[in-house]
């Protein structure tokens, strides 16, 4: 009686081995029911597949909303924020957004707000409040 009740308990099909499976047509790794896949490691949650799609890092988890990054390797951890009034700048870090025309740079012949506060345009030296090289339009007084 003892071994036709453990027979009657276990699981139909194939079972997913460590070593890994030679998949066929229609296999999968999930649930055919309404529950979520919970993936743990030393038996503490680390990752939760919802059954709406939604993909839970657990070590993300947090207040708020955040941008994610990847290392190298591949490690996806939390892109670090700056201050509130912080901007991220093309090389990764956060910083203030220049407010000064002491701060401001010249590519080129883009706008130009060189240290003594004028502005250029066409130009990497204004001379006047504004200083523009080539044909401007102005309207509306």
């Amino acid at each position: 009686m003892l071994f036709i009740s453990a027979i009657s308990l276990a699981q139909q099909g194939q079972k997913w081995a460590t070593g890994g499976n030679a998949n066929g047509t229609g296999d999968f790794l999930g649930t055919t029911n309404n529950f979520s896949i919970d993936f743990k490691t030393n038996n503490t949650l680390k990752m939760v597949l919802g059954t709406d799609g939604t993909l839970k890092l657990i070590n993300l988890a947090g207040n708020g909303t955040r941008m994610l990054q990847t290392d190298a390797s591949g490690k996806i951890t939390a892109f670090s924020a700056g201050n509130a009034t912080d901007v991220l700048y093309g090389n990764g870090t956060w910083g203030s957004l220049p407010v000064t025309a002491t701060s401001w740079n010249i590519v080129g012949n883009n706008l130009v707000a060189a240290t003594t506060g004028n502005i250029g345009l066409g130009t990497n030296s204004p001379q006047y409040k504004l200083h523009v090289v080539g044909d401007a339009y102005v309207s509306n007084n």
